[in-house]
Parts: C-alpha cells; structure tokens; sequence
C-alpha cells in the first residue's frame, strides 16, 4: 500500500495537526574575549551558509517525495526519511544564525525591524495559505462562510498545507527576538553552560514528546501544538545564535576537527538507525511512529550533521575553483525560501498527473525521479516569479531576473538578514 498524496495530505502526523551530542564541555577549549563578531557595517557574504541553505532544501524535497512515493510499511523509506529529518533544525540553526551575524548585541528599532520581518515572511504566509486552501476547499465547493473560516484556522495554525507550519515559527522567533538577543548578550559569560542546558532541555523535551506524553494542562497544550511552537526547536535557535556570536572560534575549532566531527557525524548516524530498527522490529513501533523527527537521538544527530555541513560548507566556500555548480547551489540557496513555498504544489501536481505510472517504477528509481523533478520544476517556477514585481509578495524577494547560468555571483553580495524557510 502507497502513500497516496490526497491534497490535505500531510508526512507527519502531530495528534490533531500536521506534523511531521552536544559538544561535551571538556573539548571545547575556552572561548576567547575577541570572538563576539566584530562591529557592523559591512558583513562578509559566507558561502558555507549558501550550502547548508541549499542542502537542507534539497533535504525537505527528499522527505516529501520519499514519503508519498513509497509504502507506508517501507522499512529503507522510513529509515532515509528519519536520516533527513534534520532539516527543519538545520533551518532553524541558519535563523538563530542569520540574526546574530546580522545584528550581535546592537540595538534593534523595534517597529523597523519587526515591520520589514513580517513583510518579508507574512505576506508570502497569507498569499500561499491562501492558494493551498483554494487547492483543497475551492470556494465553489462549499458555502463562503465556511471557506473564510477554513482560511482563518489555516493561517492561525498553519495548516493550509504540511510545510507552512515553518513560516509560524519563524514569525515567532522574529516576534521575541528582542528578548532573545538581550539573553544571549547578558549570559556571554555563561555561553558553554546554556548550551548544555539547552542541549539537555532539548533531549528531555524530545523524550517526553516521543514517550511521555502528557495530556492535560499546560504540557499537553505545549503537546497539541508542539510543531508549531517555537520552544520546541529552542536548542537550535541558540545554537545558530551562539555560532554566529563566536564565530572567529567556531571556523578556527572546526577547521582543526574536520576528521573528528565527521567520525561523531557516523557514530550518531549509526545510532540514529539502530534507534530506527530497534523500535521499529523490537518494540513493535509503526514505522511511521519509529521515522518521526521528535526523538531525543535525533537531538545529537541534527547537531552533528549541522555541525558537518558547516564545515563542508567552510571547505567549499574557500575552493578556488568556482564555476556553474557554484553558482547553482548559490543559486538555489538565494531561492529557497520560494522553493520550500512551492514545492508541494508542484509535488501534487507531478503525483497526481503521472504518479499512477511512476508508482510503477522501481522504488529507489521513482523516488530519486520525483525528487529531481520536483527540484527542477519548483526552482523554475521559483525564478519564473522572481523576475516579475510579484516576487515580493510570494517570495519575500525583491524582484530579480539574473539567472545563474550569465556570470556572476547569484547570492547575495553579503548575507541577508532575512533568512531562508525550510
């Protein structure tokens, strides 16, 4: 039996609503007084975070297209789709991040800043909620007074489709940021001990998500609603603040570790799957139950597998030999955002116009198809509307019509404040 893609379908399950190791403190050597990042104005463009932005896109694609183009039942599919359910952390490390290169400890006009934020990612939020819901409860369908309150529940929860939910959270980081930057500034002092708590906090969140869970009060509401929470994801929040803060020291401690935060990357990867396995053929779990993302291994696994992308992204970006491959990934990487935005649109269509020959195909063959299709079809809608003045409002994106196949740099001539979804 196939996971079929009915349009309100949804990867993961979250009760009601769509859902889907840390550095131990003797390594890590002291944090020099100097690695606060310097004072503005002018940021140097980082290529690492371009390869990370666009391999964690490339990843939600791959969760999407494995989990309705295999058996529900599918073993190897599960196990591929917990190994890539490092995403969503992975955006949310670029966010935390993205806002402290950007900002660090300087004052922040509250009205501007929240005013440009909310722009830049509310208005795609509503225009795209409202297509989704157009695409699965057409006004014609039903009465318009049940159509404006199926809106109105989708843009408050994020459920016009499975990937909005993203665009909740990161409103919500931008709405508490203020708070949030004053607490990485005045516990600086305290940096290697709040990210051990945070790291800790995040496995016993993880474990009570996953095994313990609660159903009344305030932890079953934090339960219910616990994928469009931001508090859910709060270690990787701080763990992009706390990289971008220290930034000198984190570029000099991975460059000199590159072997070791690989072998740490495979020791929790294998860990992750013997998690996988032994739940799944020991204990009994569904595999949809053993693949979910809130696991507490999968804590140790986001992080090393960021922490690896990171400094393969370093390695590349430093690469003297640039050419077409660079500029696509720098490419994709500057249209993310519109391509996790549109990807499942795209993703229905192709399923739904030839999945009934495609699920013909060897799985690995049909899955690895739909993935390349998707990607190409999504990044070319994404650039189709980014050349037009409608880019703004469904991208987020100023318009820009400069493919990255002309020359030049397609990224950003330094990083952008306003990070990527995913």
């Amino acid at each position: 039996m196939h996971r079929r893609l009915p349009v309100n379908s949804r990867p993961w399950s979250d009760a009601s609503l769509a859902a889907d190791a840390a550095l131990p403190s003797p390594a890590l050597p002291a944090l020099p007084a100097a690695s606060v990042v310097a004072a503005r104005p002018k940021r140097k463009h980082l290529g690492q975070i371009d390869l990370i932005r666009a391999l964690t896109v490339i990843g939600v694609l791959s969760v999407h297209s494995t989990y309705f183009t295999n058996a529900l039942n599918s073993v190897g599919a599960g196990a591929a789709i917990m190994l890539l359910h490092y995403t969503r952390e992975a955006f949310l490390f670029i966010t935390g991040f993205v806002l402290f290169y950007t900002y660090g400890s300087d004052p922040i006009r509250l009205r501007p800043f929240w005013r440009r934020r909310f722009q830049l990612i509310g208005i795609p939020y509503v225009g795209w909620s409202v297509v989704y819901t157009c695409v699965h409860v057409h006004p014609s369908w039903i009465g318009i007074g049940v159509f404006v309150h199926t809106l109105l529940l989708n843009l408050l929860l994020g459920r016009a489709w499975y990937h909005l939910y993203y665009l909740l959270i990161t409103m919500q980081v931008y709405l508490l940021f203020p708070l949030f930057q004053r607490l990485v500034v005045i516990t600086r002092p305290y940096h290697r001990w709040l990210f051990t708590a945070s790291f800790g906090l995040e496995v016993v969140m993880m474990t009570v998500y996953q095994y313990h869970l609660p159903t009344t009060g305030f932890f079953g509401t934090l339960l219910r609603y616990r994928t469009i929470a931001f508090f859910t994801y709060q270690f990787y929040l701080l763990a992009g603040a706390l990289a971008a803060t220290h930034l000198s020291w984190l570029n000099a401690w991975l460059a000199h570790r590159r072997r070791q935060i690989g072998l740490a990357w495979g020791a929790t990867l294998l860990a992750a799957l013997a998690w996988y396995l032994t739940a799944h053929a020991v204990y009994g779990q569904s595999v949809f139950t053993a693949e979910a993302v809130f696991q507490p291994i999968m804590v140790p696994y986001c992080l090393f597998t960021i922490l690896g992308l990171y400094a393969v992204g370093m390695r590349w970006a430093g690469s003297a030999h640039k050419g077409l491959v660079s500029r696509l990934i720098a490419s994709v990487s500057r249209h993310s955002f519109g391509i996790y935005l549109v990807h499942p649109l795209i993703l229905y269509v192709i399923l739904n116009r030839f999945g009934a020959e495609i699920m013909t195909w060897w799985p690995g063959v049909r899955t690895l198809f739909v993935i390349a299709a998707t990607l190409v079809v999504s990044y070319g809608v994404v650039w189709a509307i980014s050349s037009t003045p409608v880019s703004l409002y469904l991208l987020g994106r100023p318009q820009d019509a400069n493919p990255p196949w002309v020359g030049g740099d397609a990224s950003d001539a330094r990083l952008s404040p306003r990070e990527a979804s995913g």
